[in-house]
């Protein structure tokens, strides 16, 4: 019955050497051909996922490089205007300091000359008094005289 069917689909006895031979082709094929191509495949799977994973991890550095150095730009910008604000206020202490010193010896200058001034008006003007009594003297014993 079975070999009734066999025999009208046309199979006979080198059934079995025909399979034997697909399952030789099929192991030689496996071993020279789907192997490597399956090694090939896993490698650049593996290669790809890598580089993913190094974009990732270089992205992460990068945002994290960019943090520190936008946090010390941030840190060096605060602390240059704090010493040019510092040298600022000491450059106008200083400037203060000597505007009052010499406002001091500018005022004693001048209060030294006003009292020169006075004196020499005072000797001079004693001097002309003193001469206008003898003048006025004089002059009134012309008149008598």
């Amino acid at each position: 019955m079975i070999g009734d069917i066999l025999s009208q689909l046309g199979v006979d006895n080198t059934v079995f050497i025909q399979f034997i031979v697909i399952c030789i082709l099929f192991f030689i094929s496996s071993k020279v051909l789907f192997e490597p191509l399956q090694r090939v495949l896993m490698l650049r799977a593996e290669k790809t996922t890598k580089t993913e994973e190094l974009a990732v991890d270089l992205k992460s550095e990068y945002e994290n490089l960019k943090y520190e150095y936008d946090e010390k730009i941030e840190q060096t910008y605060k602390e240059t205007q704090d010493s040019k604000n510092s040298k600022k206020k000491d450059i106008e202490k200083e400037f203060d300091s000597k505007y009052k010193q010499l406002e001091q010896e500018s005022n004693s200058k001048l209060a030294s000359e006003k009292e020169k001034i006075a004196t020499e008006y005072l000797a001079k003007k004693n001097t002309i008094l003193s001469e206008a009594d003898t003048l006025a003297n004089q002059l009134v014993e012309k008149i008598h005289g």
